[in-house]
């Protein structure tokens, strides 16, 4: 287990070369009803979200559409079954007018659920068939499906989190693939562990490895692991700590890459925080397709930030979070974005994207075109959870 020491990081002592247009409404939900856990993707100017619902009776997937790059936006159009089983932790992918969606609906007790694959090859205006990702005829599933990675030619890879059949078998981190674009999929396939226990895995597939980072139980505490497989699953590396072992967990990993062989990990730690329930955003990458990694670098440093998502377009690392540091008591978030432009060794000042008063915004996710960096998140500065939008015009 490697020691891994602080670096402060290099700030330019002004704001980004991002140019943020207004905010954007998406939603208009009545009362009772919610956005959850929102998910974007662009592909050129085309822009997806799937997002959970709250119904009064129930949780849906929801899928939103724009193919200006954000400027108008399709109608809502549910893309989970309306019935009696919830539909949450929706994940998407999206090669051209191909879009992947995973999600997890609930099946046999609250603590069980089934994931699900459904796919679209217009853009999101037809859907194929739900495909269930559990082996038949018995399969129970704890946890929602992990992100989804794009592989080689028309490979497509998600994650089952935690599988047990209806016997003594248990599956840890289990992985599934399919190798036609999603029309097919294979048998389970053992994910990275560390000591048998589970690991909810963020996958990509860059330069002849499928990546995941996830977290990590190497005793009490949670840690941030790395691994990586040549051959989509059947044989993972030994696991690599990114945060060191210590007496505080970290926790909410994400991940991202470019198109060379550099990784790019950030997650929230406590470690000095006097809080109890937010940190700072750390963060570390790899320049030689994982075989090692940096020391991570502190993207905060007020103790009050808490969830945070990662996208990577060249040398230019965008990174997105909330943070609680701008109100007292210190519950309710803002929307924060920082961005460096040489892989992360320098940083921009950070960006406040929001200002919500006594309300609070929640669960930022991002994406990068050529012109825009788009982000989606959802707040209740009306009382209900709504899905809010926002693009920033990338200037140089």
């Amino acid at each position: 287990m490697r020691h891994l020491s602080l670096l402060l990081i290099v700030s330019f002592g002004f704001s980004s070369f991002i140019q943020w247009e207004e905010e954007k409404q998406l939603t208009h939900w009545p009362e009772d009803w919610g956005v959850y856990s929102p998910k974007i993707v662009c592909s050129g100017d085309t822009v997806y979200i799937v997002f959970y619902t709250q119904i009064p009776d129930n949780y849906e997937v929801y899928f939103l559409s724009s193919f200006d790059a954000g400027l108008t936006w399709s109608d809502l159009m549910v893309i989970s079954p309306y019935d009696t089983q919830g539909s949450i932790l929706p994940y998407i992918a999206a090669v051209g007018c191909t879009v992947h969606v995973v999600w997890m609906d609930e099946g046999l007790t609250t603590y069980a659920g089934i994931p699900v694959y459904r796919r679209s090859r217009d853009g999101g205006r037809s859907w194929d068939s739900i495909i269930r990702l559990s082996p038949p005829p018995l399969g129970l599933y704890y946890g929602p499906p992990g992100e989804i990675a794009i592989g080689p030619g028309d490979t497509v890879i998600t994650q089952a989190f935690l599988e047990k059949s209806y016997g003594p078998t248990w599956r840890y981190g289990s992985i599934r693939f399919s190798s036609d674009g999603g029309t097919t999929w294979s048998d389970t396939i053992l994910g990275p562990t560390w000591l048998g226990q589970p690991s909810h895995c963020y996958l990509r597939y860059n330069s002849g490895r499928l990546h995941a980072v996830h977290i990590e139980y190497p005793g009490v505490w949670w840690e941030i692991g790395y691994n990586f497989t040549t051959d989509l699953g059947h044989n993972w590396s030994d696991t690599l700590l990114l945060s060191p072992y210590d007496s505080i967990h970290s926790f909410r990993p994400a991940f991202n890459s470019d198109r060379r062989s550099n990784l790019y990990a950030v997650w929230c730690d406590y470690k000095f925080s006097p809080y109890p329930w937010t940190g700072d955003i750390f963060f570390a990458k790899s320049t030689n397709n994982g075989d090692t990694w940096s020391d991570y670098q502190m993207l905060t440093n007020l103790h009050r930030a808490h969830g945070n998502e990662i996208f990577v377009v060249g040398d230019t690392v965008y990174v997105v979070y909330e943070d609680a540091r701008d109100h007292t008591p210190h519950d309710t978030f803002e929307i924060y974005f920082r961005v460096s432009t040489d892989q992360g060794q320098t940083w921009f000042d950070e960006e406040r994207l929001t200002i919500l008063g006594d309300h609070s915004a929640y669960d930022p996710d991002i994406a990068v075109s050529k012109d825009w960096v788009y982000v989606v998140w959802a707040d209740d500065r009306n009382l209900i959870r709504d899905l809010f939008f926002k693009r920033g015009y990338i200037g140089v």
